[in-house]
């Protein structure tokens, strides 16, 4: 939010087009924000706050009231109305939700260990000692942890389901590689 403050007066009064800030906003505010959160548990009540911050960023760009003062302003609307900025501007990228950058950051990051070969101490703590550990464990009072573990590989089988493809993330993988079919193979079934 202080960063956001700081650039406030970019947002408001410099002579840059809309296109050339929302994209300043996705860059930056994107960066800060979920730097190293790839590796964290987020709940839907966080992944919400997270998509809060980003409109409010994005209305104040845009120049838009939230839906208390005009209930015509609603989150869709606003996305469209900045990928709309986006695109007559002549951008070709399109703004999604911090949401959706946290969940292929998540998923690129647990492709990243599985990858791992079995020596590979992240490898080790998040599916071998790490998943043995936490179900020994003795039980505390409360619901359970979510695990970063099995959510991740959670939502890389739901991507692998929906799509019958790894996921897109900034790195492109080779489509024949051995190692990524196994990958795939194994989210696929279940086995992780």
């Amino acid at each position: 939010m202080t960063t956001l403050k700081k650039l406030d007066t970019f947002w408001r009064h410099s002579d840059c087009p809309e296109r050339f800030k929302l994209l300043a906003l996705d860059a930056v505010i994107r960066s800060k924000v979920l730097y190293g959160l790839e590796s964290a548990e987020l709940g839907a009540a966080t992944l919400d706050k997270l998509d809060v911050f980003q409109l409010k960023g994005l209305r104040k760009i845009l120049r838009m009231d939230t839906t208390y003062v005009n209930r015509q302003n609603t989150n869709k609307v606003v996305f469209e109305t900045a990928n709309g900025k986006i695109r007559e501007q002549g951008g070709r990228t399109e703004l999604h939700k911090f949401r959706t950058a946290y969940k292929n950051a998540k998923t690129k990051r647990v492709i990243n260990v599985i990858k791992s070969g079995r020596e590979d101490p992240q490898k080790q703590i998040t599916f071998e000692t790490g998943l043995k550990a936490w179900n020994h464990a003795n039980k505390r009072i409360g619901a359970p942890r979510i695990k970063w573990a099995n959510e991740a590989v959670k939502l890389l089988r739901e991507q692998v389901r929906e799509t019958k493809s790894p996921p897109r993330t900034t790195q492109t993988y080779n489509q024949n590689s051995p190692g990524q079919e196994r990958i795939l193979k194994t989210a696929a079934e279940g086995r992780m």
